[in-house]
């Protein structure tokens, strides 16, 4: 009887010993995997076995159960966040699976260590929260300190970074586009910096923005020189969408913005003075349009133009940013609508459209940085503006007048291919000269050899 009760407690022992001995828990089960940290707030996340539960250690203290949820067949994704404060210095992490039923536990996965340094947060510029964006890859854009990279998440999920930036000022700019496109909606936003130690700052500030489908963009024709202006400040002019403001740019540089004045139609045209100072050459103009909310659309088509001599000059140096057009009543029916053809960047004036033609009656207002004004214009003078007066071909300091330009470069290349022609015809015509000269004298040269066996054939018959 004695032996039976120490064979049966040797027994509990032993069933005991593999029930709980940490080497036959470890081999039960997977060890999870920490993928990605993000310092202040902490925050934890990676992957277990499926249906198992994660437990998260801060240097060595448990500090919470993760939430998992499912990735695929075999893994589940865990995070976890920490709300306690983090002293500055060197942390570690590490996470155990746990079996929900016997609560069995998996090796502790691999250490990950990260510090709490002295980095300061990134500084998000754009977009700006509760913001709208147009478009599904919107430019991140910041500042951060200098020598330091930016890491990118979006909803939660990191999404890339930025290269290594520096600045002799000790902070420098960055520009970030997401890898991926963005899905029409709501998205939020964060930031780390981490510098070339190692060391990570705290996540910026969260920015919501929404996504949705580009503002449309402007449309420009080609500048116009007239008696209203210079050679070197022509008109560019263009139609826009109803309450846009137009950003000007000038050989790829921002000259100037402005907001356009509303028409019934829904389209409204404008006429922006271009800056002062244009040297001449060519120039690059496009714009952006963007609506009331702050929604940006893409570049208009961009066009170019040449500034030559000025052939009038401007009565008085003035600060007018702009003139911006409104048209009353569109008529229904067909008119000519100047086209820029993409080939030769010049206007094909042969297009024939259905869509309203110029207007009857428009008013022009001409804005100014420090006070608005109601002097309005009859529509006349907007296509006065646009027509009237625009230098030709006739006036030989035309400032934009890219066919005459074509042309005499047509013309010059013609004169330098029949120069090639003709040198080609001359060395023909030398080296055919001294074939026929060296031919000449083979045939001499032979004539006489003739002569010659003509001559000892002639003395052998004597003989």
């Amino acid at each position: 009887m004695h032996k039976k009760v120490i064979l049966l407690f040797f027994s509990c022992l032993l069933f005991s010993a593999v029930i709980f001995c940490p080497a036959a828990q470890a081999k039960s089960l997977e060890t999870p995997v920490i993928l990605d940290v993000i310092e202040e707030p902490l925050i934890v996340s990676g992957t277990a076995p499926q249906g198992l539960e994660v437990l998260v250690y801060l240097d060595g203290q448990y500090i919470g159960l993760a939430k998992s949820d499912k990735q695929d067949k075999d893994l589940d994704k865990f995070s976890l966040q920490y709300s306690g404060n983090l002293a500055a210095g060197r942390h570690s992490l590490m996470a155990v699976a746990r079996d929900k039923t016997s609560l069995v536990l998996s090796p502790p996965s691999a250490e990950v260590k990260f510090n709490i340094g002295p980095v300061p947060a990134p500084t998000l510029i754009a977009p700006r929260d509760s913001s709208y964006v147009g478009g599904p890859k919107p430019k991140i854009l910041g500042l951060t300190v200098s020598n330091s990279f930016v890491r990118v998440y979006i909803d939660g999920v990191y999404n890339g970074q930025t290269k290594m930036v520096s600045h002799n000022s000790g902070t420098a700019n960055f520009a970030y586009e997401p890898f991926l496109n963005l899905g029409l909606g709501w998205h939020n936003l964060w930031l780390v910096a981490e510098n070339k130690l190692g060391e990570k700052s705290k996540t910026s500030a969260v920015v919501n923005f929404k996504v949705e489908r580009p503002m449309p963009a402007a449309t420009l024709f080609r500048p116009v020189v007239n008696n209203k202006t210079v050679a070197s400040r022509p008109f560019i002019v263009g139609l826009a969408k109803n309450n846009s403001k137009i950003k000007v740019f000038v050989d790829q540089k921002m000259a100037g913005e402005f907001t356009v004045i509303n028409h019934k139609s829904g389209t409204a045209n404008f006429a922006y003075k271009a800056p002062a100072g244009l040297t001449k050459g060519q120039h690059l103009v496009y714009t952006t349009a963007t609506d009331i909310r702050g929604k940006e659309s893409i570049i208009s088509n961009r066009v170019v133009f040449t500034v030559r001599q000025p052939s009038i000059a401007e009565s008085a140096q003035t600060n007018n940013q702009g003139a911006v057009a409104t048209i009353e009543e569109p008529q229904p029916v067909k008119s000519e609508i100047a086209v820029i053809s993409p080939a030769s960047g010049l206007v094909d004036k042969n297009v024939i459209t259905s869509a309203p033609a110029a207007p009857v009656k428009a008013k022009t207002a001409i804005t100014k940085p420090a006070a608005k004004t109601d002097q309005t214009k009859s529509d006349n003078e907007l296509k006065q503006i646009i027509d009237e007066g625009v230098v030709t071909d006739q006036n030989k300091f035309g400032a934009v007048n890219e066919e005459k330009q074509f042309l005499g470069k047509a013309q010059l290349n013609l004169a330098i291919f029949i120069l090639f022609i003709l040198a080609v015809i001359a060395w023909m015509l030398w080296v055919n000269r001294a074939l026929i000269k060296e031919r000449q004298e083979q045939n001499k040269a032979a004539e006489s050899l003739d002569k010659d066996k003509d001559s000892k054939d002639q003395q052998n018959k004597l003989l």
